[in-house]
């Protein structure tokens, strides 16, 4: 049994499991972002620089 001092008080799951459980799905939906804009970055016909996918035009360097 986890000795979670949460978890021995309430008998139950604890905040700290749920932010886990919230920032792991946090995290996958970064990741999903990630590759998106990966898979974007792939199949574009034209140079894309950081600033124009942020919305803002930046000149290459």
């Amino acid at each position: 049994m986890d000795n979670h001092p949460a978890r021995v008080l309430t008998g139950g799951t604890s905040a700290a499991d749920d932010l886990d459980e919230e920032t792991a799905v946090v995290g996958r939906l970064i990741l999903e972002g990630v590759r998106d804009i990966g898979d974007d970055l792939r199949t574009t016909t034209r140079p894309i620089s950081l600033g124009t996918t942020l919305g803002k035009h930046v000149p290459p360097t």
